[in-house]
């Protein structure tokens, strides 16, 4: 009998802890999406035109996930001082996310468009704003990448656990940058 010599890799744990996570926030969002699409069929439903803030928020997040691709890379060519530019960088595109989107519904406001105007408006509001809730969390973690990059990147065993941290925050943001594409997409298509 021969003995396997490949060991099986097993996920790390917060890995696995965050793809449970993301799976619940995905549960909850695709309640969102269906309760939205079945309160519309019920009538009396009034389309909403979008600020065009919501148009610049969502550039930024796009932008914020990319420069989060760079500090992947600059992680990986040890390239700390640009590493530590682009987390900041990322974290300041993800509190320009939050900004523009706290301006449209200002300017929602302003237009008589308010929570409990219209079921449209309030699944608009409960939606971007549950989800502006999960970029907060996301923003602590993106800090706490970037703090974390001024300090502990000296020992091998520090840049492992770095490079974890790294790695959990990019599934973590790319995921509620897609997820926002998606819902963004939806109410501009079903509103």
């Amino acid at each position: 009998m021969f003995l396997n010599k490949r060991t099986k890799q097993k996920m790390h744990p917060q890995k696995m802890a965050m793809y449970i996570g993301i799976f619940s926030i995905l549960m909850l969002f695709a309640a969102f999406t269906s309760a939205f699409l079945v309160r519309r069929a019920a009538g009396g439903w009034i389309s909403i035109q979008w600020p065009p803030v919501f148009w610049i928020s969502t550039c930024a997040i796009l932008l914020s996930s990319a420069s989060l691709l760079l500090c992947h890379y600059f992680y990986k060519k040890e390239k700390y001082t640009w590493l530590r530019l682009f987390s900041f960088i990322t974290f300041s595109l993800g509190i320009l996310f939050v900004f523009y989107q706290y301006q449209g519904y200002i300017i929602m406001q302003q237009n008589g468009i308010l929570l409990n105007s219209n079921p449209s408006a309030s699944f608009l509001y409960v939606i971007a704003g549950i989800h502006v809730l999960h970029i907060i969390g996301g923003l602590f973690f993106l800090l706490r990448l970037f703090i974390k990059s001024l300090f502990t990147l000296k020992t091998d065993t520090q840049k492992i656990n770095y490079g974890l941290s790294l790695e959990l925050t990019s599934i973590y943001w790319h995921f509620v940058d897609l997820l926002w594409i998606y819902l963004f997409v939806f109410m501009f298509i079903y509103n």
